[in-house]
């Protein structure tokens, strides 16, 4: 069941794609949430109250990871201006988007915007009674997205490589070489 999946245009075509290829990589979520709630439960002697984490750990997860996906589809099809642009890709553990090459900004642009808006998505739980101490770490889960060794971070870098790479470019020296300016 894991590949490629490419469905519908715009923005709700970014959301159906990703909910699509994010129900693999939920069971899986749950599967891993729901251990560990029977588990502590289990360990505690109390049912309720570890299994009720597990569900909201488990629901804060798979809405930020949805979001998060959703966030770099959107802004890759709005930036490119087509609405069928970029892949929705899954496997047993995970969501990700297949996008065409891109230069400079847009780099940055799309890279940035899932992990902004998993986090923002995590951090607006906590008024909504969802305890810090289990949408905090979610959020830093997204944050974390952004470091240079993270698919997302590596994008920004590249994207920040491809900015400073043009604008050391002089422009007398594109498509010249020192000799050749001599020679004339």
């Amino acid at each position: 069941m894991p590949g490629n999946l490419r469905h519908g245009s715009g923005s709700s075509g970014a959301l159906l794609s990703v909910l699509r290829a994010a129900l693999l990589p939920a069971m899986t979520m749950a599967s891993v949430f729901l251990a560990a709630g029977t588990i502590a439960a289990l360990a505690t002697g109390t049912l309720n109250d570890p299994l009720t984490a597990a569900l909201i750990g488990f629901a804060v997860c798979l809405s930020s990871l949805i979001l998060h996906e959703t966030a770099h589809l959107t802004v890759l099809r709005w930036l490119l201006q087509d609405s069928c642009a970029g892949t929705t890709k899954n496997s047993l553990t995970g969501v990700w988007i297949a996008a065409p090459r891109m230069q400079g900004i847009h780099n940055i642009l799309t890279a940035t915007s899932g992990p902004l808006a998993g986090v923002l998505c995590c951090t607006l739980t906590i008024p909504a009674g969802v305890p810090a101490w289990i949408a905090i770490p979610v959020a830093l889960g997204h944050a974390v997205n952004l470091l240079p060794f993270f698919a997302d971070g590596r994008m920004v870098l590249i994207g920040v490589g491809q900015l400073v790479l043009k604008a050391t470019r002089h422009p007398r020296n594109q498509g010249s070489s020192p000799v050749n300016e001599r020679k004339r």
